[in-house]
C-alpha cells in the first residue's frame, strides 16, 4: 500500500509540475513579442519563451542580420530578421530588437538574456543596463537579474559621470546610485540631469533652483524660470514675468527688466532682449549695444551675424512677414533688410533667401524668386529660380527654373543644366539621384550625367546590396548602379531587397522569395 500511495503522490506531483511549467510558459509567452509567420509555424511563440523555464530550451542565435531559434543540440527551429542589432557593448553583450521586444546576445551571437523587454539599454561599465517592462523602469545585470527593481515611472538613460541616475516615481524626482539606493530623495516635481560640473536644475511648487550631487541646494528655488548656463557662465532667469541673468552662485548680475530674451544667451557675444515690443542686444555687463528697434530678431550665429526684421513678427523661432537682413556685433546692417524670407547661414556659409514671396496658409512661402547669398550678402545663386531645395549630403542643392525644369548647384555656385521634370536628393555611398523626364525615371551622378537613362515607369532608390526595384511595361525587376537589369522585369509585383539579401516577388497569384541573383529560394 505504501508503494502504491507513493506512486499516486508522484503522479500528482508530476501533473502539478506540468501545470506550473505551462503557467510559467504562458505567462512568459504573454510578455514576449509576436513571432514572424515562419517562426510561428515551426515554433509558436518563440520570441516570448523563457529559456530558463523547465521544458523550454529554444534560444536565439544571431549571425550578421539574421537570427534563428535553436535547440540545445543546435537544430534550427525557425528564422527571423531582427529589427536591429547593436554593437557589442561593455561586458560583451549586445542589444537585439526583434518584433518590438529587446533582449541581449553575446559576442558570438548566442542569446544571453531573453527577448522580453519593451526597452533595453546597453550595458554600462558598472555592469548594469536600464530596461523597461509594463511601464516600469529598472536595471538588470549581465545575467538578466533585476539588481534595481523595475519600479520607476521614468529613469535616465544611463548613470552619469557622477555615478547617479535620475528617476521618477509617483510624480516625484530624485537620484539613485548603482546599488539602487535613493541617495537624493524623490521630492522634486521636476528635475534635469546633472551637468559636468555637478549641478542639476530642480523645481518644486513652481519655483526653480539648482542642487549639487550631494542634494545640497546651491541656488535657491525662487525663480519662475531658469535657462541653462551659457558658455559665459550666465543663466537667464525670470521673476514676475521679467528676465535677467544670474551667475553660477545664483547672484543676479543683470536685473530682471526685460520682457523677452533669445534662446542662446551670450553664446554669440551679445544677448537678444525685448523691451516694450522691440528687440535689441546687450553685452555681458547688461549694457545696451544695439538699441531695441527691430520688430523681430534672432540670436547671433556662427558668423558673427544676427538676423533682424522690420514689419514682421517672431513666431516661435521663425520670423514671418516684413523685411529681413543681418547686423554685425556693432549694429551695422551689413546685409540690407530686403528679403521676404530667409534661412539661417549653413556650414557652407550660405543662406537661402526669397524676394517677392508671401506666407501661405500652410506656413510655407509661396511665389517669389529664390536664391542663395553668402555672409557678405553676395548672390552666389541669383534670385531667379521658382523653387530651391536645401543642400543634401552630396553638397548639392536642387533648383527649379521658370520653365519648370530642375537641376543642381554647388556651394561654389556651379549650376548644372535644368532639364529634369522631377528630382530626388542624392543618396547612398555612390551619391546617385533619381530623376524624371516626362513620366520616365532614371539616375544621374553629381555631375548631372545620366548613368541610367530615364526609361522606367517606376524606380526606387538603390537600397540593400546596391539594387533598385524598377517597373517597365507593367513588370517588375531590379537594376544595379550601372543600370544593368540584373534581375529582368518578369514579375507582376515585387518588394525591395532586405538586409538579408532576399526579396518577395509575385507571379500570378503565387508569392515567392528570391536572392540577389534572382534565384527562387523557396
Amino acid at each position: 500500500m505504501a508503494s502504491a500511495r507513493t506512486s499516486v503522490y508522484a503522479l500528482l506531483l508530476a501533473l502539478l509540475a506540468g501545470m506550473v511549467v505551462a503557467v510559467v510558459y504562458l505567462a512568459r509567452l504573454g510578455e514576449g513579442a509576436e513571432p514572424s509567420a515562419d517562426v510561428q509555424t515551426l515554433a509558436p511563440g518563440l520570441p516570448g519563451v523563457n529559456p530558463d523555464a523547465p521544458g523550454v530550451s529554444l534560444k536565439l542565435r544571431c549571425r550578421e542580420n539574421l537570427c534563428v531559434y535553436v535547440t540545445p543540440t543546435g537544430e534550427e527551429k525557425g528564422r527571423v530578421v531582427p529589427t536591429k542589432i547593436w554593437p557589442v557593448a561593455a561586458h560583451g553583450l549586445a542589444r537585439v530588437l526583434v518584433n518590438g521586444k529587446y533582449g541581449y546576445i553575446d559576442a558570438e551571437g548566442n542569446e544571453a538574456i531573453p527577448l522580453r523587454y519593451a526597452y533595453a539599454g546597453d550595458f554600462e561599465a558598472n555592469g548594469l543596463a536600464r530596461v523597461a517592462l509594463t511601464g516600469r523602469n529598472g536595471w538588470i545585470n549581465t545575467r538578466g537579474h533585476a539588481v534595481i527593481p523595475l519600479r520607476y515611472d521614468e529613469a535616465a538613460w544611463t548613470f552619469d559621470a557622477h555615478g547617479l541616475a535620475r528617476v521618477r516615481r509617483n510624480g516625484k524626482h530624485g537620484w539613485i546610485n548603482p546599488q539602487g539606493e535613493e541617495v537624493i530623495p524623490l521630492q522634486y516635481d521636476w528635475a534635469d540631469n546633472f551637468d559636468a560640473e555637478g549641478r542639476a536644475m530642480v523645481e518644486k511648487a513652481g519655483k526653480y533652483g539648482y542642487i549639487n550631487i550631494t542634494g545640497e541646494t546651491i541656488i535657491r528655488l525662487e525663480f519662475d524660470e531658469i535657462r541653462s548656463f551659457d558658455s559665459r557662465g550666465m543663466a537667464a532667469a525670470r521673476v514676475n514675468g521679467r528676465y535677467g541673468w544670474i551667475d553660477k552662485k545664483g547672484e543676479v548680475v543683470i536685473p530682471t527688466r526685460f520682457d523677452g530674451i533669445g534662446l542662446h544667451g551670450f553664446d554669440g557675444g551679445l544677448a537678444l532682449v525685448r523691451v516694450g515690443g522691440k528687440w535689441g542686444y546687450i553685452d555681458i555687463s547688461g549694457k545696451e549695444v544695439i538699441p531695441p528697434r527691430y520688430d523681430a530678431a534672432k540670436d547671433f550665429g556662427r558668423y558673427g551675424l544676427a538676423k533682424v526684421n522690420q514689419g514682421g513678427v517672431l513666431n516661435g523661432q521663425s520670423i514671418q512677414g516684413g523685411k529681413t537682413g543681418w547686423v554685425n556685433g556693432k549694429g551695422v546692417e551689413v546685409i540690407p533688410l530686403r528679403f521676404d524670407w530667409t534661412d539661417d547661414f549653413g556650414e557652407n556659409g550660405l543662406a537661402c533667401v526669397n524676394v517677392g514671396g508671401a506666407l501661405g496658409s500652410n506656413g510655407d512661402i509661396q511665389g517669389g524668386k529664390w536664391g542663395y547669398i553668402n555672409t557678405q550678402g553676395g548672390e552666389i545663386i541669383p534670385l531667379e529660380f521658382t523653387e530651391i531645395l536645401k543642400f543634401d549630403a552630396s553638397g548639392l542643392a536642387a533648383l527649379k527654373s521658370e520653365e519648370g525644369k530642375w537641376g543642381w548647384f554647388s556651394a561654389s555656385g556651379r549650376v548644372t543644366p535644368q532639364r529634369f521634370d522631377a528630382v530626388f536628393p542624392f543618396h547612398g555611398k555612390l551619391r546617385l539621384a533619381r530623376v524624371q523626364v516626362w513620366d520616365k525615371w532614371g539616375v544621374v551622378n553629381t555631375q548631372g550625367e545620366e548613368i541610367v537613362p530615364a526609361r522606367f515607369d517606376l524606380l526606387d532608390e538603390f537600397g540593400h546590396h546596391d539594387l533598385a526595384r524598377m517597373r517597365i511595361n507593367g513588370r517588375y525587376g531590379y537594376i544595379n548602379t550601372r543600370g544593368e537589369e540584373v534581375i529582368p522585369p518578369t514579375f507582376d509585383e515585387a518588394r525591395p531587397f532586405g538586409v538579408d539579401g532576399f526579396a518577395r516577388v509575385r507571379t500570378g497569384e503565387q508569392w515567392q522569395t528570391i536572392n540577389t541573383q534572382g534565384e527562387i529560394v523557396n
